[in-house]
């Protein structure tokens, strides 16, 4: 007798890693899944990274949701305060189903709850941060590449540009990462480490971000915001545009949009860029070559109905082909060590500069507040940026804003201790 397995439908949150294109870069892969379980249709959500932190804490304390999610994609910094609070299933038992040793081991210890080893996440795809630069705009300007090398070289680069391109509106000299308009902790932690300094005391039991080096590496973040090489606009607003549409001449960034900025043919194909980019490591600091590890993590809602068919499609999504193929569509990197070197093939300078990258890449401290932390540390950044903006920016006022921030942090961590 043929058994006929009941069909499930799984709702499937993600983030919008591909703009507009990212249900199409999402079914072109579900489709291969549903083809290999017929049984299993999977709904796809796209929700902004703005509110999808508030839907999952909505989620956790509500157990009437009409949708609740199934498998959910979630920062790899959300990993330690969502399975504190428990909001993901423990995926430790399933550890021997996909091969943890073929992921970056960096990127994999932002899967686990501290001090427990138990896994609540599965590494999707990843960023570390390199430096993007111009370099038909460093030639004209007769600027080797190799005095990037340096935090002064490069802010004095950065300074000089600014100059000769005052009222200038299309080009600007540094752009922000990623998809926010805001200051996050991912875009300052490499000034942190590369000044000596770290978020947390050693004992991860107190703030550290507003004391000694810590406080030169953030001093020496915002002073590129204050001398106009990150541009603002309007209040606490960074401008529109960015180094792969053409709008900067530097930007740190682990995007490699190889399928759309880079691709002829493509709608967002940019071929000024295309054609000139380069890359290098992320500036040499006081204490050493730091930058930041991240990405996006697949996770399973302790609220789901169907823990296996879950699990199932975690395990396709991370697969290491499906996992490569995602990668391409929406232009960051895979975690596994298998597929970073074809993803960088024809590309030599790229992949040395990457891979080189990766062996001074770190993450953020896995504590329990980090998710929540994260959130808190944007407010203080909109507030230091606002200082900029309106022209009431110093050192005194930034270290008196971070120790207001640090007591916040101790307390959270008080309270999750």
């Amino acid at each position: 007798m043929i058994s006929v397995r009941k069909p499930v439908e799984l709702n499937f949150w993600v983030t919008p890693n591909a703009g507009f294109d990212t249900r199409r870069a999402l079914r072109a892969l579900l489709n291969r899944f549903q083809k290999k379980y017929p049984h299993i249709t999977v709904r796809i959500w796209v929700f902004p990274w703005s509110v999808v932190w508030d839907r999952l804490m909505h989620v956790l304390k509500h157990s009437h949701w009409p949708f609740p999610p199934d498998v959910i994609q979630i920062g790899s910094t959300w990993t330690c305060t969502l399975a504190f609070l428990g909001a993901l299933k423990d995926l430790t038992p399933r550890l021997w189903e996909i091969d943890r040793d073929s992921f970056i081991p960096t990127v994999f210890e932002s899967c686990y709850l501290p001090h427990t080893r138990k896994l609540y996440s599965i590494p999707w795809f990843m960023e570390h941060r390199v430096l993007y630069y111009r370099r038909d705009i460093l030639k004209a300007l007769n600027i080797p590449p190799e005095e990037l090398e340096t935090w002064d070289s490069f802010r004095k680069i950065c300074r000089a540009i600014t100059r000769m391109q005052k009222g200038k509106k299309n080009l600007h000299t540094l752009s922000m990462s990623g998809q926010k308009g805001e200051v996050l902790i991912h875009d300052l932690a490499p000034w942190i480490w590369g000044a000596g300094g770290d978020f947390l005391t050693p004992d991860e039991r107190m703030a550290f971000f507003h004391r000694d080096q810590s406080l030169e590496g953030l001093k020496f973040f915002f002073s590129l915001i204050a001398d106009g090489s990150i541009p603002l606009m309007g209040r606490d607003q960074f401008s529109s545009g960015n180094f792969f549409t053409g709008h900067a001449v530097f930007q740190f960034s682990g995007a490699w949009p190889l399928n759309s900025f880079f691709r002829k043919g493509h709608r967002l194909y940019q071929p000024e860029v295309a054609e000139n980019f380069g890359t290098a490591p992320f500036p040499l600091g006081p204490a050493g070559r730091f930058t930041y590890l991240g990405g996006s993590h697949l996770a399973i809602s302790a609220a789901t109905r169907f823990p296996e068919e879950s699990w199932t499609l975690v395990r396709f999504l991370s697969s290491p082909e499906v996992q490569l193929a995602h990668a391409r569509a929406i232009g960051m990197l895979p975690c596994r060590q298998s597929e970073i070197h074809g993803l960088f093939a024809g590309n030599p300078e790229a992949k040395r500069v990457f891979l080189e990258s990766l062996t001074y890449a770190r993450i953020l401290p896995q504590v329990p507040i980090l998710g929540t932390f994260e959130r808190m540390f944007v407010r203080c950044t909109s507030d230091i940026t606002k200082m900029i903006v309106e022209k009431d920016f110093s050192g005194s006022r930034l270290q008196t804003r971070l120790a207001q921030a640090a007591e916040e942090t101790n307390y959270l961590l008080s309270l999750y201790g």
